[in-house]
């Protein structure tokens, strides 16, 4: 039977379709042999993350979570939907291989001819046929690897990470995603919940707007103290000659009466000087006045964040004690 499945598959009574089918099951089945080694390794790499951010955390009461956060996060693979809705998809094309075959099969053989023409017609419509049985089986067990490949892995994250998870201490798990959610991990969190998803994405949006707000408090702020100090150094400037004049028309004896005038101006400019200064000392103040604003605005946005964070975790651990 085995000498029989290989000549149809790949030896005389093969054709191409028969030999396409068989390259597809030989792709998947390396596939699916590389997808269960990668994953393999990926759990004992978080295993002995997790095993010692446990042991930090019961010895120091807290971890680094910048540095373990990508460590402490369960292997999971993108494509894992891929997999689940490719074997049904995989089998369909084994039937529709099934059907061109016996197709092909039928349309060689000449039902109206004498035994010997239809003799000679089953003969020639043995591949056929032999393509007809080969992509249904190649398809099928193309798909079994699949989804037994899928299913190893399922049952090895639930006893390998779920399991250690729910037997690891509420606190640890607690800081983790906690801290997961205020550094803007996506996808960091150990018990993924939509709650939290949605959670985390008002999170991102309130610090990309903070962070914008930031940037433009600092442009504007950059931009007004540039403007007040170059008016600064135009009335020192204006001041400097305003000084310098006087002393060259006490040079002149016959313009006594100027000196009254300059005097005047000089005066005049002194008082607008100072309206500046007090000018730039009001517009220095509302700016540190507006970066009290700001760091307040962040504080509270921070404690916004913390408290959605926290009532996240209350309707949940409510939720999965019901």
């Amino acid at each position: 039977m085995l000498t029989t499945l290989i000549e149809i598959a790949w030896g005389d009574r093969a054709n191409g379709l028969n030999q396409i089918f068989s390259l597809l099951f030989i792709l998947i089945f390396v596939i699916q042999s590389l997808r269960f080694v990668i994953f393999w390794d990926k759990i004992n790499q978080w295993s002995r993350a997790f095993v010692s951010a446990k042991l930090a955390f019961d010895q120091d009461g807290s971890i680094k979570i910048e540095s373990r956060m990508d460590e402490l996060q369960p292997p999971h693979s993108a494509s894992a939907q891929l997999w689940i809705v490719l074997p049904p998809v995989i089998i369909m094309f084994g039937l529709i291989g099934t059907f061109i075959g016996l197709t092909l099969a039928l349309a060689l053989i000449p039902f109206g001819g004498t035994a010997a023409e239809i003799q000679t017609g089953v003969q020639s419509a043995l591949p056929s046929m032999g393509s007809a049985f080969w992509t249904s089986l190649s398809a099928i067990c193309a798909a079994m690897t699949i989804r037994l490949t899928t299913m190893f892995m399922e049952s090895m994250f639930n006893r390998r990470v779920l399991k250690v998870i729910v037997s690891a201490h509420p606190d640890l798990i607690q800081h983790i995603e906690r801290e997961a959610f205020l550094h803007n991990r996506p996808g960091a969190l150990l018990r993924p919940h939509s709650l939290r998803e949605l959670l985390w994405q008002q999170n991102r949006d309130l610090n990309q707007q903070i962070n914008h707000l930031g940037e433009v408090m600092s442009s504007s702020i950059h931009g007004l103290t540039s403007a007040l100090l170059s008016s600064e150094q135009v009335y020192n400037s204006e001041d400097s000659k305003d000084q310098k004049a006087p002393h060259d028309r006490i040079a002149d004896q016959n313009l006594s009466n100027s000196l009254d005038t300059s005097s005047t101006d000089l005066s005049q400019t002194s008082s607008e000087q100072t309206q500046l200064n007090e000018i730039l000392s009001e517009m220095k103040h509302q700016t540190q006045l507006l970066e009290q604003l700001v760091h307040l605005q962040s504080q509270n946005l921070d404690g916004q964040r913390v408290a959605q964070s926290t009532l996240a975790f209350a309707k949940i651990k409510d939720h999965q004690d019901v």
